[in-house]
């Protein structure tokens, strides 16, 4: 099989993938090692930091060196198989994680996860940003990267959606929290990821990724939240964010009067009387000591 893959157009921002000839580039500590990939992704994620395999003799070299954060981006099952036939004379293990833009053959997934530490785009159906957004969110800090998505997969059978992280960790969320608005509903067989992994859409429906770390993953709320507080403590701002959170008015409260809401937010009240309190706590569906959580 020939070691070089189909180039595609170059449009819709996308950027071409077709191999480029010649040696592996000499790095001593390589982040990415890109398969088959052009100069252009190269440079979008660092020259010093990026090599091109076009030979399974280059994937070998590279395979000795190889560490845990090496990342392998491969963006045709070709290449993946290309990638496993140089796996098939090293006895090494974990050699880093890999990112497949193309789903590979279902057959060599138990050989790849027995070898990659994280195994990224295995399904037919795992959609990415578009490729020049993938290549920049992907050279960023884990710290940035890990509250943007570049990638992800809809089982509407289950009711989930499993999104990836650009720190390639995997978030599972249910669709449920996806509600219709006044102006669109989710349509769960558009799935598409946009604005540098800032948002998800789902045909004319669109969602900010901050929306959902915040609905469903506790270590980013407490960052955020964390950040916050710095600034804003106390019971009124803590019941603000929760009751904005919910999607609530100050007038959704049951025997409880908008202008009390208000004051409590505002601070011009320590702290509500019991009953206040009993009534908040029933309509956010939280205890009274997680409400300062938040």
């Amino acid at each position: 099989m020939s070691d070089t893959i189909q180039k595609q157009t170059k449009k819709k921002g996308k950027i071409k993938s077709g191999s480029v000839k010649g040696r592996v580039r000499r790095v001593s500590n390589p982040k990415y090692a890109l398969l088959g990939m052009n100069e252009e992704w190269r440079e979008l994620l660092g020259k010093s930091r990026s090599v091109i395999c076009n030979e399974e003799s280059e994937i070998h070299d590279v395979m000795q060196k190889a560490t845990k954060e090496l990342l392998w981006i491969s963006p045709a099952s070709e290449m993946t198989d290309c990638l496993l036939r140089a796996l098939s004379d090293v006895s090494l293990q974990h050699i880093g994680n890999l990112l497949m833009l193309k789903s590979p053959r279902q057959r060599t997934l138990p050989l790849l996860h027995s070898r990659f530490a994280t195994v990224v785009g295995q399904s037919s159906s795992f959609v990415t940003l578009p490729s020049d957004e993938l290549a920049e969110v992907l050279s960023m800090s884990d710290e940035k990267s890990q509250d943007l998505i570049i990638g992800g997969t809809v089982d509407k059978t289950c009711g989930l959606l499993s999104l990836v992280r650009g720190n390639l960790e995997t978030l599972t969320v249910p669709l449920s929290i996806f509600q219709k608005t006044s102006d669109a509903r989710p349509y769960f067989g558009r799935f598409l990821i946009g604005e540098y992994g800032h948002s998800i859409i789902f045909g004319d429906y669109e969602a900010s990724v901050d929306f959902i770390l915040y609905a469903v993953d506790s270590a980013y709320r407490a960052r955020i939240n964390a950040k916050r507080l710095a600034s804003d403590k106390g019971f009124g701002p803590s019941l603000r964010r929760l009751r904005i959170q919910k999607g609530l008015s100050r007038n959704d409260f049951p025997d409880v009067a908008a202008k009390t809401i208000a004051r409590l937010e505002r601070g011009e009240v320590d702290r509500p009387q019991e009953s206040t309190l009993r009534n908040i706590c029933k309509t956010l569906g939280v205890s009274a000591d997680e409400i300062e959580t938040f």
